[in-house]
């Protein structure tokens, strides 16, 4: 099995990301200026049932193809022939389920476009394996190819469909391009074929592990989309357009950042599934660099929301901005808990965290539905905040406490300088909006307010520990 570097592979896969955040954001400012936000929120919609198959449709086989270091290729081969049947079955379900979607949100237009979406699961079903398999095998370079082709060709035709009146159908069209393109690439970079004959007693093996993360992932999905899922059926599809899109925006630092690392992090992490002390150290490492980013990060996110959202989007997409400054104060917390799914699996506790998923969804959809009940997008936005800042506390706390044996203090002192800072920068730009900013031009203000938040950062840094600590990682040969 190939051996390479969590530094490496962190590399390899940030211009992949980085990559495809560029071209998503790229193009998404050209679909905001085509697309109405109730045309987004229509497809939003749909989306909270795609979301819902797509953790269906792993059901824990990848990363067991992943954590299991006992599988050959032969092996590989079975499992990819057992998920073509799951595929199918899923792509029928969802076919059919266009016409109660149509039903219950009294739009006949979601029957099609669960049509057109049922192929995209069809071919993401079948690309968990091969895709797997490259990650197994730590081809990091094949994925970032495959993963920045299929994004830029997808994206391209979803434009080109906008501009000829297709409205939400090219961002469902947009998504099964995607699908189509990854799965052919991975298919023929990871070279999986189908098995002659499955075996059975193989599958019936991995179904310990796959369980609780199946149901890990379903019970996550309801934390993740319990807001959607109330504002569409309450509120309806613009406003759900409005807090999508503001949602969606503050989901891109954190993929930025540490989805870096996140998605090598387990196939790496799982070479020392025996040796607890080196999975937490590099662990360790990871949240540093995380954290760092995040203080950066959240306060230009909440300092400068409204900026962002005019800069990028424009005017029509006013309504986000207040929306967009409260799901900013939950940046942190879910930088913080960005790579704890695949350290559990890591550890193979996937048991522990469904344990974790659950406290946390009871956590969460308590705050949701208060937020639901004042009445807002705005109040859900905030009440969402506060919910990821209990989950963070709660995910840390059992995963370095039980999950690694290492004691609180142990742990948050290495990050507390990091939320003070965060708050300090915070409370300095509100203060100093209320004096400088009010009447700026908006490119201005924004330029003005990264110099503020850039140069306080760039202090913090240099006068503590925090700068010495990231260039030991950084500059560090392993």
């Amino acid at each position: 099995m190939k051996t390479i570097s969590l530094k490496k592979a962190a590399v390899i896969n940030a211009v992949s990301q980085y990559s495809n955040i560029i071209l998503y954001i790229g193009f998404n400012i050209v679909l905001a200026r085509l697309l109405t936000p109730e045309e987004f929120g229509i497809f939003a919609v749909v989306s909270i049932f795609t979301t819902f198959f797509s953790k269906i449709y792993d059901g824990g086989l990848g990363s067991a193809i992943i954590q299991r270091k006992d599988l050959h290729k032969q092996d590989i081969n079975s499992l990819y022939s057992f998920i073509h049947y799951i595929a199918v079955i899923l792509f029928l379900v969802f076919l059919l389920l266009g016409i109660p979607i149509s039903i219950l949100y009294k739009n006949p237009e979601y029957i099609l476009i669960c049509a057109i979406l049922a192929v995209s699961i069809l071919f993401n079903t079948f690309n968990v394996v091969p895709y797997s398999y490259l990650l197994k095998e730590k081809q990091f370079y094949k994925i970032a190819f495959l993963n920045i082709t299929s994004y830029f060709i997808s994206y391209v035709s979803a434009v080109f469909l906008a501009l000829f009146g297709l409205k939400y159908y090219a961002l469902a069209f947009q998504t099964v391009f995607l699908s189509i393109i990854k799965f052919c690439l991975s298919k023929k970079m990871s070279g999986i074929s189908s098995a002659k004959k499955m075996d059975f007693r193989l599958i019936k093996s991995i179904i310990p592990f796959t369980l609780y993360e199946l149901g890990s992932s379903l019970i996550n999905y309801w934390e993740q989309n319990l807001d959607n899922i109330l504002i569409s059926l309450i509120m309806g599809s613009t406003p759900l357009g409005f807090y999508s899109k503001s949602y969606t925006l503050t989901k891109y630092p954190v993929t930025a950042v540490s989805g870096a690392v996140t998605p090598v992090l387990h196939p790496i992490l799982s070479d020392y599934q025996k040796n607890k002390i080196v999975m937490h150290k590099k662990y360790t490492q990871f949240l540093l660099c995380v954290s760092t980013a995040a203080v950066f990060v959240a306060a230009i996110c909440f300092c400068a929301a409204k900026e962002i959202i005019l800069i990028l989007y424009g005017i029509q997409w006013i309504n986000c901005i207040q929306s967009f400054t409260y799901l900013s104060l939950c940046i942190f917390p879910l930088f913080m808990m960005s790579g704890n799914m695949s350290v559990y699996k890591s550890l193979g506790r996937t048991d522990l965290l469904f344990r974790v998923v659950i406290l946390n969804t009871c956590i969460t959809s308590f705050f949701i539905v208060i937020g639901i009940l004042l009445g807002t997008i705005e109040t859900v936005a905030l009440c969402v905040c506060i919910a990821n800042w209990f989950n963070m506390i709660v995910t840390l706390y059992v995963l370095n406490k039980i999950g690694f044996g290492i004691s609180l203090w142990g742990f948050w002192k290495l990050f507390i300088s990091d939320i003070f800072m965060l708050f300090f920068i915070q409370a300095v730009c509100m203060m100093a909006s209320y004096w400088l900013f009010p009447k700026m031009q908006i490119l201005i203000s924004f330029m003005i307010k990264i110099v503020i938040i850039g140069t306080i950062y760039l202090f913090y840094l240099l006068f503590s520990t925090r700068y010495r600590l990231i260039s030991s990682i950084f500059f560090s040969k392993k």
